[in-house]
């Protein structure tokens, strides 16, 4: 048995984005249907993503939906998360903060919202599908408590999955620990009680999948596989993109096989998100190897030739300011 799970992330809708009104980080990049790197989603690519994602998978959707500098607007933000329809959620920094100073009374009224959800039956989906519970944590919070109990609800949530021989998929706008910029988001203790707790109930967890950086890369957190997703948004420097997780069941049990990735190329006049890689064949499986743990992230990640053949957030920032050609970019890699 075959399952595909949808997860999109960091779609950042500017409605406002026009020649003469538009919030991105180059004000003088001439205006292009589609949108233009450094600058937020348009309502035409936004529209494309909506009408090319299969309906037929079920999806996560890790936040982020207003423009940077439209945090307040909550219809905006409704309407996103209504359009993309999915089975499970998680909140991002841009869907209630207005910048990422994150004063004490903001983050109180977030964790609040987030408590809301969970209670609304949002944050955690115990029929995500077939034996498959899906749990979305908060983690925009840079307060030294856990906030609302929500590792105590994590660990409750893989108890109850252990006891009923379910599996866990974990959602985070934010990753738990350092990313791609100085410093940590997530306190040590909390960073450090997060790991504990999946160290515990690692056989019911199936993947961890985060947000945030509109960029792409893995970790891996014991033998549990984590993956940062590109986002949507071109905000980053970045070309708009999205995921496909492919899973298998095995004698009752699900596992991690192979993900394919979507991108879409902003020189075009026709944009259109198009399977660039498959995991799979970028990243050859040793013989004795059929899953991606994350023992097989890791020992990847040692290879003498990872450097060259790792598909990296960088390489893929640095090669798409240039002439983007990800077939190319990946053949360059392997030659």
């Amino acid at each position: 048995m075959q399952l595909t799970i949808l997860v999109l992330n960091d779609i950042h809708l500017d409605l406002n984005f026009d020649n003469d009104n538009r919030a991105c980080k180059n004000k003088s990049t001439q205006f292009k249907q589609f949108g233009v790197v450094n600058c937020d989603t348009t309502v035409p690519l936004y529209e494309q993503l909506q009408s090319q994602i299969n309906r037929q998978f079920p999806c996560i959707y890790l936040g982020d939906s207003p423009a940077h500098g439209q945090n307040t607007n909550f219809d905006l933000i409704k309407k996103v998360m209504t359009d993309v329809n999915c089975s499970g959620y998680a909140l991002g920094n841009n869907d209630a903060e207005t910048n990422y100073k994150f004063d004490n009374k903001r983050i109180n009224q977030f964790m609040q919202m987030d408590n809301n959800f969970q209670e609304d039956g949002l944050y955690i989906n115990y029929n995500f599908y077939d034996g498959i519970v899906y749990i979305g944590l908060n983690t925009v919070n840079l307060q030294k408590i856990d906030q609302y109990d929500q590792l105590g609800r994590l660990e409750a949530v893989l108890k109850n999955a252990t006891q009923f021989k379910q599996q866990v998929v974990i959602g985070c706008h934010i990753p738990f620990g350092a990313g791609h910029f100085k410093g940590d988001f997530i306190d040590s203790k909390i960073r450090q009680n997060y790991k504990q707790i999946l160290a515990k109930y690692e056989n019911q967890i199936i993947l961890e999948v985060n947000g945030h950086y509109h960029t792409e890369w893995w970790r891996w957190i014991g033998n549990i596989p984590s993956f940062i997703n590109p986002g949507i948004s071109p905000s980053n420097q970045n070309f708009p993109g999205y995921r496909e997780y492919k899973l298998e069941k095995v004698e009752n049990k699900w596992h991690l096989v192979d993900y394919h990735q979507y991108y879409a190329d902003l020189t075009k006049e026709e944009v259109q998100f198009e399977i660039q890689y498959k995991f799979s064949q970028l990243y050859p499986l040793l013989q004795d190897q059929k899953y991606i743990t994350g023992e097989v992230l890791k020992q990847l990640s040692a290879m003498q030739y990872f450097d060259k053949q790792f598909l990296s957030w960088r390489t893929i920032q640095r090669n798409m300011l240039e002439a983007y050609d990800i077939n190319q970019i990946i053949k360059n890699m392997k030659d």
